[in-house]
């Protein structure tokens, strides 16, 4: 399970890695907010690897392709959603939404600030979901 998450963080990884001519090109031709590339660079990592481990997850609860991804895309859905799900609850509920949804831990990211509770919760989600995946990998490897 951590060889096929490191593989698709890798694929990943190096389309990202494109994307990092776009500051070069700012930094050489203007006068850019380092610090807040970084920290949305930063968020956008937390980010995918959360979607990757919720895609790996999707993956090992079913034999089928298509529905692996129906699976992570409403499970990706539903925690993108959350944060303004939360809104329309209680408070107490709307705060546990808010704390749950993978936007709202981007946000402070997106404004170029790198909070310890926004990056444990992507390194927590991820593990998760990658614990999850490998339960699920070991129970059908015992059930077959």
């Amino acid at each position: 399970v951590f060889g096929k998450f490191l593989g698709a963080l890798t694929a990943y990884g190096a389309i990202f890695l494109v994307t990092l001519l776009y500051p070069a090109l700012l930094l050489r031709f203007g006068e850019p907010d380092v610090g807040s590339m970084v920290a949305q660079y930063v968020g956008m990592f937390g980010l995918s690897c959360a979607f990757i481990s919720v895609g790996l997850f999707a993956s090992s609860v079913t034999d089928s392709q298509v529905l692996a991804a129906v699976l992570g895309y409403i499970l990706l859905f539903g925690f993108w959603i959350l944060n303004w799900i939360a809104d329309a609850m209680p408070a107490t509920l709307g705060d546990i939404g808010k704390a749950a949804s993978v936007l709202g831990h981007l946000e402070k990211f997106n404004r170029g600030v790198i909070d310890a509770v926004d990056v444990f919760y992507y390194v927590a989600f991820t593990a998760i979901f990658l614990l999850l995946s490998l339960r699920f990998v070991e129970a059908r490897r015992w059930a077959a």
